[in-house]
């Protein structure tokens, strides 16, 4: 049988080649929670906000939406760490 990750390469080489799906899943899993704030900041919460106090309240609207979509990102922050504690103890 012929592989070629085993083909001119080193062993200690040929395992880290192999165990490197493994490591992007670790990465993946611990970036996912960053993602999703930064998305949950930038997206979902800072751009309905920034419609709704620009209509509101003009330029002082504008200013203040980002202290609000921080302060809203938090408490959604709060909430989804709190579910995801909830459900690792059971």
């Amino acid at each position: 049988m012929h592989n070629e990750l085993f083909e001119n390469e080193s062993i200690p080489k040929a395992y880290m080649k192999m165990a490197l799906p493994v490591v992007m899943g670790m990465v993946i899993t611990l970036v996912y929670p960053q993602a999703l704030q930064t998305l949950c900041r930038q997206g979902v919460v800072f751009l309905p906000m920034i419609i709704l106090l620009s209509s509101f309240l003009g330029l002082n609207g504008i200013i203040a939406t980002q202290f609000i979509s921080d302060l809203l990102t938090t408490v959604i922050a709060f909430i989804l760490l709190k579910c995801n504690i909830l459900n690792e103890n059971r």
